[in-house]
């Protein structure tokens, strides 16, 4: 693959947002129309991103070229941001903190000066790299908060040893050694997704290989995460593109993963949230035309929610490794999630009901809800991630990006031998 023509496809696909974000009215006919050509485009540059040889950068690579365009649809097309009104036009996404366009809208003027035009290309840059609007009037709902900002000096310390230790943690999970491609097939094939269907199938070896597969999947994910956001942080505050209060941690507290609704909502990373809740709101109240007060409504915002973060996970991570969507598993991963909130919400208005008014916050309860959450996990998380672990070579490790144990691992048993 040519590196200069992916990052040629790249480079344009994010000018083309940031000159729309920036240089165009709210209601400009150029948005929408241009919608197609960008939706090409991320086709076209996500096989192109295969130039990039390690296998956790090209990931977040490709997710960052699908986040553009579903940054674009949001922002562009259904929350109609513009540079005139200094923020979102329509609250057909769900925005709030809406902006009106002066009736004069200086996007239509035929000069402007180049403080104009450095101005409204830092605006749509901004736009196009801010995917959690953090520390700004909108900023995504769950995103973690300094209790007190820290100086910039101690922001970059701290993080760059945070980031230390995120590499040495998905270093010691690279030496972890799998099986290669035949072995791997067989044993991560589909039937192997099922699990209460074929209960008194399975072995101890298949569980015990399943729970290993599960902690190096959402490890390697949580660490690879952390990891990029730390190094965009590093970069963004030491450039002084982005304030020391744009950069908050990427995740939420581990302790608040006792429900999925707060897994998903306040733990995980929010960098999807607005962009897959977006074209969900505008489908379940401006499409369908749903009240907001009601329960149908609520349920099918929440559906199609994880419905699009589906799509945008099988864009990012089973198109470009050639993985056939009839044999993918993450659509049904992202819908379970959504009725299993359902499900929790059932359970919990059913011990209202029932005149159980024992707080939530009471150590027992939150036990059983992490007791729940982990076996959700480990029975739906499977049909997620076990396509791509079929096709996978993982009988030498993993390929962190900077290596530091398997060096020294590597001169201890070559002393050892001696």
């Amino acid at each position: 693959m040519s590196v200069p023509l992916m990052l040629a496809c790249n480079t344009l696909q994010h000018a083309l947002a940031t000159w729309v974000f920036g240089f165009t009215a709210a209601d400009s006919i150029a948005r929408p129309a241009l919608l197609p050509l960008l939706f090409l485009l991320t086709l076209r540059t996500l096989p192109l991103n295969d130039a990039i040889p390690h296998p956790v950068v090209h990931g977040l690579v490709n997710f960052n070229t699908v986040g553009v365009f579903f940054q674009y649809l949001d922002c562009a097309c259904i929350s109609r941001w513009s540079y005139s009104a200094g923020g979102p036009t329509s609250g057909r996404g769900g925005q709030r903190n809406l902006r009106s366009e002066p009736k004069q809208d200086n996007t239509r003027r035929t000069t402007a000066s180049w403080g104009d035009v450095l101005a409204r290309l830092r605006f749509g840059t901004s736009l196009v790299t801010t995917w959690r609007a953090a520390g700004t009037s909108w900023e995504v709902r769950g995103t973690p908060w300094f209790e007190q900002v820290p100086s910039r000096g101690r922001f970059l310390i701290e993080t760059v040893l945070y980031l230390a230790f995120d590499l040495l943690i998905l270093d010691a999970l690279s030496l972890l050694k799998g099986g290669g491609v035949e072995e791997n097939a067989l044993n991560f094939a589909w039937d192997r997704v099922r699990l209460l269907s074929r209960l008194q199938q399975i072995s101890g070896d298949e569980i015990i290989l399943r729970l290993k597969a599960l902690l190096g999947f959402w490890l390697g994910t949580y660490y690879s995460i952390r990891a990029m956001h730390r190094i965009l942080a590093i970069v963004g505050v030491m450039t002084g593109t982005k304030d020391v209060h744009r950069w908050p941690a990427i995740f939420g507290p581990l302790s608040q993963t006792y429900t999925l609704r707060r897994f998903w909502g306040i733990f995980w990373h929010q960098t999807l949230r607005q962009k897959s809740g977006s074209p969900a709101y505008y489908i379940t109240y401006s499409v369908l035309g749903l009240s907001k007060r009601t329960t149908i409504a609520r349920y099918l915002h929440l559906l199609l929610t994880f419905i699009t973060s589906a799509v945008i996970h099988l864009l990012a991570e089973e198109y470009p490794w050639g993985i056939d969507w009839d044999r993918s598993g993450t659509m049904r991963f992202f819908v379970t999630q959504a009725f299993g909130i359902l499900l929790e919400d059932l359970v919990q208005t059913a011990f209202a009901l029932g005149g159980s008014h024992e707080p939530r916050s009471r150590w027992w309860s939150k036990a059983v809800g992490w007791v729940w959450v982990a076996l959700f996990t480990f029975w739906s998380s499977p049909s997620h991630f076990y396509p791509r672990l079929q096709v996978l070579d993982s009988s030498n490790g993993g390929v962190p990006p900077i290596s530091v144990l398997r060096p020294l691992i590597d001169r201890l048993a070559t002393h050892s031998a001696k």
